[in-house]
């Protein structure tokens, strides 16, 4: 076909078997029978379609693009100046490298390594033999092949920090390590919150120099002190668990709660108050547990409260608690045992009981009294003051004191009478009064005679038979003399008989000490009338 130069134009298709463009004469373009295209620049505000895409400086073929895709150049680099390069599959190459404005930003060598001058992030993992981090060509921290971490700046985390080790260094100089176990060595620890799954372990220095050394505080006071010797804390201890000493926990106060009730505390008077009762316990190969306070209160015996004595088997020998519930838990008693067996029991209802021998150097009071022997009563004294015995009673009277008014014998309470003179002699009348005794005439001394232990009868009472001191003795009395009504003084003793015309001579007693008074009294039944 011969060579047209002039201007095709078409409002349709051209149909030609290849097409040359010369510029003075030098081909700047052409299309061949094949459809390829060849040309100096080629640009399109759409898209290039083709089945390859061929690059080249002065006949050099420089690039390729193929029909599957793959970019291939003659020298092995890809340039993108202007914009950037994009692609869905792999990039392949010797080395990458990203510059803005001509200035390095970033590489990948042929060994793989990255440098970058700004930050790395992903979406996910980024895998790598070791990461280098460097500011101004000054190394701050790695990641080496092993995993481990070096930093010589700060490491923070939002999240886990997660390790077999961590050491901390000032200078190449370690200042602090956790173990592979977890144990934490430390120079000093400061942090907010500092909590274990396990026990925290605090070693001081055994120079004996570490007074105040060892601290943990708040913003503006100290709150722990350790040393060599004790730990000081203040204001206080809060626990949430067992807190345990094998030396002294010294305190001002001391409080133990369950789900914030308060179970027990002791105040810094030494008070102690416990909800839950007071345990100590003793084993074979255990030293003897001791509560000692200068007071011991239970409180609470509507809740039970009470004071045991246990044995090592279990035994409660000893116990103090109330009589049982609802009002009878405001009556208390007292029981004592041989192992788990009763043998005494004082209560405040019922029957208290001794089963074992029992002497008392005071008054036993009480509206009953009962001795029995092998479950058989042997004696009774009932709310009258009745006795009732199955066998012989013996009183052993031993000699009282000198003391006007002392006695030991039958006390009788009944009469009526005032303004009596205590060791005096008295005769009961017949309107159930007292008046002294006189052996002048037989109203005033024959039937029931008793001396005064007092100013009132009622109160004081009236020795009828037993041991006394009396007031006086007329003339000149001797151990073991009888002694009669004196006719000298209405209320006195002699140990002469009265010899008076009509005077009542009756035995009242005998004399048992020579000048203190002390007689056995016990006045005849019988009497005679001087005639």
């Amino acid at each position: 076909m011969p060579n047209w130069k002039k201007l095709l134009t078409s409002g349709s298709n051209i149909q030609i078997s290849e097409l040359t463009l010369d510029a003075a004469g030098v081909t700047k373009a052409s299309i061949d029978t094949s459809g390829n295209i060849s040309a100096g620049n080629i640009s399109s505000s759409g898209e290039l379609a083709g089945r390859g895409l061929a690059i080249t400086t002065n006949g050099v073929n420089k690039a390729f693009i193929g029909t599957d895709g793959d970019i291939v150049s003659s020298t092995g680099n890809i340039e993108a100046q202007a914009g950037y390069i994009s692609s869905s599959a792999a990039l392949l190459g010797t080395e990458l490298t990203l510059k803005t404005a001509g200035v390095h930003k970033a590489s990948i060598d042929a060994s793989g390594n990255m440098l970058l001058e700004g930050a790395i992030s992903a979406s996910s993992a980024m895998t790598a033999d070791r990461i280098i981090i460097e500011t101004n060509g000054v190394n701050k921290g790695f990641i080496d092949v092993s995993g481990n971490i070096f930093g010589a700046g700060t490491i923070s985390s939002s999240g886990l920090l997660s390790g077999t080790s961590l050491d901390i260094k000032t200078n190449g100089v370690t200042k602090a390590s956790i173990a592979t176990n977890g144990t934490i060595t430390s120079d000093g620890i400061l942090c907010p919150i500092l909590s274990s799954n396990t026990d925290i372990t605090y070693t001081a220095d055994n120079d004996g120099n570490e007074v105040g050394q060892h601290i943990f505080k708040d913003r503006t006071a100290v709150l722990l002190t350790l040393d060599e010797e004790q730990a000081s804390f203040a204001p206080s201890i809060t626990s949430s668990s067992d807190i345990s000493a094998s030396g002294t926990l010294a305190g001002t106060a001391l409080t133990l709660s369950t789900a914030g009730v308060q179970k027990a505390s002791i105040s810094a008077d030494g008070t102690g108050s416990f909800t839950g009762g007071i345990t100590t316990g003793h084993a074979g190969t255990a030293s003897l547990g001791y509560v000692t306070a200068s007071q011991l209160i239970v409180q609470g015996t509507d809740q039970g409260g009470a004071i045991a004595l246990y044995d090592n088997d279990g035994n409660a020998i000893a116990q103090f608690a109330r009589c049982g519930s609802g009002a009878n838990a405001h009556k208390g008693r007292i029981v004592l045992r041989d192992n788990a067996t009763n043998k005494i029991e004082l209560t405040t209802i019922g029957t208290s009981y001794v089963t074992a021998d029992f002497s008392s150097s005071a008054e036993l009071l009480g509206n009953t009294f009962q001795l029995a022997h092998n479950g058989t009563d042997t004696l009774d004294v009932d709310t009258s003051g009745n006795l009732s015995t199955t066998g012989i009673v013996n009183a052993g009277i031993g000699l009282i004191k000198h003391t006007i008014g002392s006695n030991k014998g039958d006390v009788v309470y009944f009469g009526g009478t005032t303004s009596m003179t205590t060791g005096d002699i008295y005769h009961y009348k017949s309107d159930g009064t007292w008046e002294k005794a006189n052996c002048n005439a037989a109203a005033t001394s024959d039937g029931l005679l008793a001396i005064a232990l007092g100013a009132a009868s009622d109160t004081n009472g009236m020795l009828l038979r037993g041991m006394g001191t009396l007031a006086a003795i007329d003339g000149t009395e001797a151990v073991g003399d009888v002694l009669y009504l004196s006719e000298d003084n209405t209320g006195h003793a002699n140990a002469a008989a009265p010899a008076g015309t009509g005077d009542i001579v009756r035995i009242i007693g005998y004399c048992l000490h020579a000048s203190n008074k002390t007689v056995w009294f016990n006045p005849d039944n019988t009497f005679i009338e001087v005639a």
